[in-house]
């Protein structure tokens, strides 16, 4: 090959080197479209006509030991929790609280207790927060709680309690739930009847 031939070779790789950046141009082999297809870039599609950025030399133009460096994204990443480590590791240690003794506990129960029966209404219900509508599903919720704080069923506070929710007839789902859930546990036999009513409703 003569020295013409070597400059029109060289000439023709730089003139199709320079149309990897013409996007649409005829006869192009390094169109987005070719580089698409190779990986080289990333598509967005807008209607049909496909929109490129981000497009990548060609993989005859990147030397061949290239070190490529992370996406800003990524080295903003690793920044951060390089920075985030370092400042943890300079905290002094978080020391777990220490448990509750039973006595506490039982002292926390009690006061809570105390106070739900406090705000028991003269008919023997409780109020609910949102509604008076919601007094029955309340009171059953109520005389569960305390149940469960170690009230007896004859706790005054809880026969009350009890004969104003054997009353009711609740028509919602909510407090007919409450109502069996409250009876079932501090008096099934005696509230068998109401049970089944509510189980058949």
């Amino acid at each position: 090959m003569g020295k013409t031939d070597t400059a029109a070779a060289r000439g023709n790789a730089a003139t199709n080197r320079g149309r990897i950046a013409e996007p649409g141009r005829r006869g192009n082999p390094h169109s987005p479209a070719l580089a698409l297809a190779n990986g080289a870039g990333r598509t967005c599609l807008r209607g049909r006509m496909p929109v490129v950025w981000g497009l990548a030399p060609t993989p005859s133009d990147e030397p061949v030991n290239a070190v490529k460096s992370p996406p800003p994204r990524r080295r903003v990443a690793t920044f951060a929790a390089a920075l985030l480590g370092g400042c943890l590791a300079g905290m002094p240690a978080v020391r777990a609280a220490e448990p509750l003794p039973p006595d506490a506990i039982q002292r926390a129960i009690d006061k809570a207790g105390g106070w739900l029966v406090k705000q028991q209404r003269p008919d023997g219900s409780w109020l609910a927060m949102r509604s008076a509508d919601r007094s029955v599903g309340a009171t059953g919720l109520v005389l569960l709680a305390l149940a469960n704080a170690g009230l007896s069923p004859e706790d005054p506070a809880m026969r009350r309690g009890l004969d104003w929710l054997r009353s009711q007839q609740p028509d919602d789902t909510y407090a007919v739930s409450l109502q069996t859930l409250a009876l079932a546990m501090l008096a099934p036999e005696a509230d068998r009847a109401i049970l089944a009513r509510n189980v058949a409703w």
